[in-house]
């Protein structure tokens, strides 16, 4: 093996690789070192030790220099990995976002790309790497414009809504307490840990907001059906299913509290803002924007 590894970017020296065992056990004398022999070492019934008692010299008695030129195996093999590594990153970056991953934007790379970037992408929200069986079945099914879903290991769910894929915790659209007060009028990051998330607030630029005085008394609630949302201010309230859908806002996007205010709804998940609190009279104006945890 090399003296040395390649390690995120770092080199880690490694000089004892080549050193005769006897000059090894000689230091561990002269120091008076006490090493620890793991009894399982010599059992043949593991790989490891079948491996390094039966192949390994066998391999460096046939092939001189086998040690040598596995080492420089392993390093480009590194560095091939932290090359698929970035052009993953080169390959999403216009490609995803927090909402998910834009597959016909996707589908404009090679296949070997197309996968390389499916499987960066979901070795990020997933607790283990992706299966080859799972890419594989997403590059062959998720259909530009299918609605679809597909397990993903024990805790998440993939869906795929109107092009586009969200990787889902299985636990993220557990509902919360019926009602629920909280201060949501200074700028920053109120966490709500019964909802499992958070909301971010942020002082508007514009008309879309709420007054920083009435924001001190904000209710978190679930829906509970038949609640209205007006989008725009020269729009029309409608159900929050029909403006879901005219949005394009996927199902596992809706999940999270509604925002009410003196009785009045003011905040819905993925939509904003209620149009009907819109102010233009020069007020302090905070807007909300709600972040499910991640598994």
């Amino acid at each position: 093996m090399p003296a040395s590894i390649v390690r995120d970017g770092i080199t880690w020296a490694r000089p004892w690789l080549h050193l005769p065992r006897a000059d090894i056990e000689a230091y561990v004398r002269r120091h008076r070192l006490r090493p620890i022999e793991d009894p399982s070492n010599q059992d043949p019934r593991l790989a490891r030790n079948r491996l390094r008692l039966e192949v390994w010299p066998a391999l460096l008695d046939g092939f001189e220099g086998a040690e040598v030129a596995l080492g420089h195996v392993a390093e480009r093999a590194h560095e091939a990995d932290a090359a698929l590594i970035e052009l993953a990153d080169l390959d999403l970056a216009h490609r995803s976002d927090p909402t998910g991953l834009d597959m016909l934007a996707l589908s404009t790379l090679s296949v070997a790309r197309q996968a390389n970037a499916l499987r960066a992408w979901l070795g990020r929200g997933m607790a283990s790497p992706p299966p080859n069986t799972l890419v594989r079945r997403l590059l062959a099914e998720a259909g530009i414009g299918k609605t679809a879903q597909w397990p993903a290991g024990t805790h998440h769910v993939l869906r795929l809504y109107r092009g586009r894929l969200q990787l889902e915790s299985m636990h993220s659209s557990l509902i919360g307490p019926m009602v629920q007060r909280v201060d949501l009028s200074a700028p920053g990051r109120v966490a709500v840990p019964s909802w499992r998330g958070h909301f971010e607030v942020t002082r508007a630029s514009g008309p879309a907001g709420v007054p920083m005085t009435l924001a001190l008394r904000a209710q978190l609630r679930p829906r509970t059906g038949g609640e209205k949302f007006q989008r725009t201010p020269k729009g029309v309230a409608r159900s929050l299913k029909k403006q879901y859908q005219s949005a394009g806002i996927s199902a596992d996007l809706r999940a999270g509290p509604l925002v009410w205010l003196d009785g009045r709804l003011v905040y819905v998940p993925g939509l904003g803002i209620d149009a009907r609190w819109w102010s233009d009279h020069g007020q302090a104006l905070v807007t909300w924007h709600w972040h499910a945890d991640s598994a």
